[in-house]
């Protein structure tokens, strides 16, 4: 787990040599992520701490923002290699190497510390970088205003689970009718009985029900940014400003 500031980062090994997961640091983590005047921002935060919510019951994190917003466009959301660049002028280096290696390990690697704590830096930095732009929407009393109707960690959670489980009762029920074309799975709507049908549109309320909230949308626009969309596969954030880098 990372921490940062814009001007400093501590990476907190909650992985132990015996597998087992590590609560040593539990105090000062569970008073960092419930404390609502800090803002806890990063990409696809709320992934983050339902993974760390499987492992650690108590866990909740308050103001957590999911800086993918930033910039974003329909359902496309910007990553923090990109986010970095434009906002920052810092190219962030995304080893898949690294990314991929064991970070189980005691004790890391300097390598896998120095990248670890940079993408907690940038999260921290680019909000203080937004915040210098525009205080009334990215300065810290505002985020924390704007973020409190957010569900807690135990509700993401506890959403996950019903998603989760009706998800694979409806793989289960059109099984018998499914089949893969074009490496897509399809369904013989046609064979499917009515009883079965309607089983099938509750299963799919359920899981409409439950969908993963999606994180705040900012317009970058007023602070000299803009989206230019190529086609769909190709999203990148522009600056109106020169960056050196």
């Amino acid at each position: 787990m990372q921490l940062a500031t814009p001007k400093s980062s501590l990476v907190i090994h909650l992985a132990r040599p015996d597998g087992r997961f590590s609560g040593s640091c539990g105090p000062l983590i569970e008073a960092v992520l419930s404390d609502e005047t800090v803002v806890k921002a990063g990409v696809s935060v709320d992934q983050d701490m339902l993974e760390l919510r499987q492992k650690w019951p108590r866990l909740e994190a308050r103001s957590r923002l999911d800086l993918g917003g930033i910039g974003a466009s329909g359902s496309q959301r910007l990553g923090l290699k990109k986010l970095t660049d434009s906002i920052l002028g810092i190219e962030l280096p995304k080893s898949r190497r690294l990314a991929a290696s064991d970070w189980s390990q005691v004790p890391l690697t300097q390598a896998q510390l120095a990248y670890s704590a940079r993408d907690a830096w940038a999260g921290a930095a680019i909000i203080s970088a937004l915040a210098a732009r525009d205080p009334s929407t990215f300065g810290t009393p505002a985020l924390v205003d704007l973020l409190q109707s957010q569900r807690s960690i135990d509700d993401l959670f506890h959403r996950r689970i019903r998603r989760k489980a009706a998800k694979n009762q409806l793989a289960s029920v059109l099984s018998p009718y499914s089949f893969e074309e074009k490496k897509r799975q399809h369904v013989r709507w046609h064979e499917v009985p009515t009883w079965k049908a309607n089983v099938v549109s509750d299963l799919r309320d359920v899981m409409q029900e439950n969908r993963a909230d999606q994180g705040k949308v900012f317009d970058v626009a007023p602070l000299g940014f803009s989206i230019v969309t190529k086609n769909q596969t190709d999203l990148r954030v522009e600056s109106n400003q020169t960056h050196t880098k």
